[in-house]
């Protein structure tokens, strides 16, 4: 959640409203690593949400990101 809203400020800041870049061929590259926050949920195994893994796993930074933003150029996280 937070990579998506610095990308959302980012693109706002550079004047790029989400409406303005829909549907264009635009990569998102992405430099993922170890997230503290998918450690915690680690903590109690009997309280991790059924699809913590796929909401909270680094591979899918990017792809999050191009979802959002209605991107059509490659995503790599």
């Amino acid at each position: 959640r937070q990579l998506l809203e610095c990308t959302y400020e980012a693109l706002e800041n550079a004047g790029f409203p989400k409406e303005s870049i829909a549907g264009q061929n635009m990569g998102v590259f992405i430099g993922g690593a170890a997230s503290d926050y998918r450690t915690g949920t680690l903590r109690d195994l009997s309280q991790v949400p059924m699809f913590d893994a796929t909401g909270n796993h680094q591979s899918i930074q990017a792809g999050r990101i191009s979802y959002y933003f209605d991107l059509r150029g490659p995503c790599f996280t």
